[in-house]
């Protein structure tokens, strides 16, 4: 979920220190901290961002066994709660799927199957 560059929260699958992982990480202000974090083994993994009118739930893992790796308040990425210089033409939070060698060439492929935005009926 992104507001802008100083403000956005990542649900990541990367290499860590013991592995492979999915991260959560919340950048507010230019600061980034981690939320959670999860091992998890090779093969397809399911990250989930949960809206709902007063918060965002970061999960990883599939279907009904997913993990909830961070919750942040909806008003961090609003247009009320960003401090800003100058004008700023934020018009809502926006989704979006990357792949990034954090700058440096990257030998390792970043498949993405689906990209899906449906509702969560669960309640």
């Amino acid at each position: 979920m992104r507001a802008r560059e100083d403000f956005h929260l990542d649900l990541a699958v990367r290499l860590g220190r013991a592995g492979r992982e999915v991260v959560a990480v919340r950048r507010n202000g230019g600061v980034s901290r981690v939320l959670g974090r999860v091992a998890i083994p090779p093969g397809p993994v399911e990250l989930c961002v949960r809206a709902e009118n007063d918060r965002y739930q970061l999960l990883a893992g599939k279907g009904r066994a997913s993990i909830l790796l961070g919750e942040v308040p909806a008003r961090a990425l609003s247009g009320e709660s960003i401090t800003r210089r100058g004008p700023m033409h934020f018009c809502g939070v926006v989704i979006g799927m990357y792949a990034t060698g954090r700058g440096r060439p990257c030998r390792a492929p970043a498949d993405f199957d689906w990209f899906d935005y449906r509702p969560d009926t669960r309640g």
